[in-house]
């Protein structure tokens, strides 16, 4: 009786201490899927689904003799016919929407190659790679407005582009370029363009690093014994076992064409280069309510025709090289 005492006894302490480990481990998950959770839910379901609500709905508001009434009201489609009205009327709503469409070009086929080059340099530890890798990586741990303050000024008549090259003597003494109105006397897309280039390639150095890091060494040493040259190891070694790397990348690329809005708003004072991301900006802090319809039908029409083509783009990337595991 007293050895099936104490065994039940060391039994129940057993369960007990198993039962408190049990809570204390349920606790913890709990508490640390809390925040990711409430943040799926306020951030991605409750905005996208109120947007997708406002793109709907038009803000009203009326004098009564009673009091003042406001409020929305469900108008359809009014908002996308009002869109469309502007695509086909509007010189300006067509010179947004190509604006907005040169970044993807410029990220998938400027900044993307050259980002892509530039790392293979480093990774092959060429003289000064270490120097270059912080000089590249240097404009993605500045906040974008300190480095667009940066960039305008160093391109400013009286700037320190301008001194410099007067310094080499490639332009006379006294002589300037205004940069930002390079390409035209009303538009600064060329410096703006280039302000994109120059401070998405440290960023893009970043994440193709990372995947070239993980390519075995054995793979380099069987290449240059089979004499393989450096353009060689980069198309057909490189590049293939850094591919979904790069394919995220391209996908970020396309993505810019409705998230680009600081870059030529805060380059240019305000004034040129407007782009889709921009006006639905200007709309929401116009401080007309009614706008907000409008920016949310400017946002889900763009969705709509951009989530499909970049799924498209995706599925044709993934089938250009297999999938490798290393």
């Amino acid at each position: 009786m007293d050895g099936n005492s104490s065994f039940g006894n060391e039994r129940k302490a057993d369960n007990k201490k198993r039962g408190r480990h049990f809570n204390v481990r349920t606790l913890f998950i709990i508490l640390m899927l809390a925040y990711p959770v409430l943040h799926f839910l306020v951030m991605w379901v409750f905005v996208n689904g109120y947007s997708i609500a406002l793109s709907f709905q038009r803000y009203f508001s009326t004098i009564r003799p009673a009091g003042y009434d406001k409020g929305w009201n469900f108008v359809g489609f009014d908002n996308f016919k009002n869109l469309f009205n502007l695509i086909k009327s509007d010189e300006n709503t067509r010179e947004m929407f190509a604006n907005s469409l040169m970044y993807p070009v410029i990220s998938c086929l400027v900044t993307l190659p050259l980002s892509i080059i530039a790392a293979y340099f480093m990774y092959k530890k060429v003289a000064g790679s270490s120097f270059f890798r912080v000089v590249f990586f240097f404009p993605s741990i500045v906040p974008l407005i300190i480095l667009t303050l940066i960039y305008r000024y160093s391109v400013a008549p009286d700037g320190l582009v301008n001194v410099l090259l007067q310094k080499l003597h490639i332009l006379e003494k006294g002589e300037i370029v205004s940069f930002l109105n390079v390409f035209g006397e009303d538009t600064a897309a060329g410096a703006v363009y280039i302000f994109c280039i120059w401070a998405g390639i440290g960023y893009n150095i970043i994440l193709l690093n990372s995947g070239m890091g993980k390519i075995p060494q054995e793979l380099q040493e069987s290449a240059m014994l089979d004499g393989a040259g450096p353009m060689t190891e980069l198309f057909r070694i490189v590049i293939p076992l850094t591919w979904p790397t790069i394919t995220t990348m391209f996908i970020l690329g396309m993505m810019s064409c409705i998230n680009v809005y600081m870059q030529p708003k805060f380059l240019t004072m305000d004034k040129y280069g407007k782009t889709v991301a921009w006006m639905i900006y200007d709309y929401a802090q116009g401080g007309r309510p009614g706008d907000l319809g409008q920016a949310a039908s400017l946002g889900l029409f763009c969705t709509v025709i951009l989530a499909p083509t970049i799924l498209l783009v995706k599925h044709f990337l993934e089938k250009c090289f297999a999938d490798v595991d290393f």
